[in-house]
C-alpha cells in the first residue's frame, strides 16, 4: 500500500486490540478482525471494517485511541 499515509504491522494492529478488550472477548473480536483482511477486494474489506465497530465491540474496547 504505497499511497498509504500511515501503515502499522497487522501483527501490533491485533495486539493492541487485544490489550484493550476483555479476556472473554478477544477470541471472538479477533475473529471478526481478521475477517477485514481475508476480503478480496478493498470494497468488501471496508464493508466488514463497518460491521466489525457495531456488533458490540464498542461496549468491550476501553480505547482504541490510546
Amino acid at each position: 500500500y504505497p499511497q498509504a499515509h500511515f501503515q502499522r504491522c497487522l501483527v501490533h494492529v491485533m495486539r493492541n486490540i487485544c490489550a484493550k478488550v476483555r479476556v472473554d472477548d478477544r477470541e471472538a473480536i479477533m475473529n471478526e478482525f481478521k475477517q477485514i483482511h481475508q476480503q478480496a477486494n478493498k470494497a468488501a474489506a471496508v464493508d466488514v471494517l463497518h460491521a466489525f465497530m457495531p456488533n458490540g465491540t464498542r461496549a468491550t474496547i476501553v480505547s482504541l485511541e490510546t
